[in-house]
């Protein structure tokens, strides 16, 4: 039970969309540069996702809010040939949920247990963001309720 009282709360938020960049060529500056273009035209990304694969595309995803994804998308392929990325690909449909407490980051049984849980629910986690304090998933957004619920069965804690 004292595990339990580490998670405080269950979030959720729906119409995220998953935005994946890939290069084939890969320069330490691209996060930034991506970041920093978004960043100069008010579009607020989260959950950053960066896959460095030798001999193969890398990729970064990022979530964002449904309201920005077309403004963001416009930039990024305006900004193609100086970001130098070769695709661009997006899934809607998207929601976060989220465990926030104290010390969610370095207690691994958390974590277990939240995977497990969403396992046996056979809900897809589709991206995945930690912190300190804050352990988030990406699901379906048709999966979003359950998946909060199943969240907060499993640690007795409110959505």
């Amino acid at each position: 039970m004292e595990k339990d009282l580490i998670v405080q709360g269950v979030s959720y938020e729906a119409d995220i969309i998953r935005l994946t960049i890939g290069y084939d060529a890969y320069e330490e500056s691209v996060v930034a540069d991506i970041v920093t273009v978004l960043a100069e035209n008010g579009i607020d990304i989260d959950m950053i996702v960066q896959v460095l694969m030798d001999d193969r595309t890398s990729t970064i995803s990022f979530s964002m809010e449904k309201e920005a994804f077309a403004k963001a998308l416009r930039l990024l392929e305006f900004s193609k040939l100086s970001l130098g990325f070769s695709f661009a690909d997006f899934e809607v449909g998207l929601a976060k949920v989220s465990l926030a407490g104290s010390a969610i980051g370095s207690n691994p049984g958390i974590k277990a247990r939240m995977f497990t849980r969403l396992s046996r629910e056979g809900i897809q986690v589709k991206m995945i963001s930690s912190s300190e304090y804050k352990m988030s998933v990406v699901v379906s957004q048709d999966e979003m309720m359950r998946a909060a619920n199943a969240l907060h069965n499993e640690f007795h804690v409110g959505c």
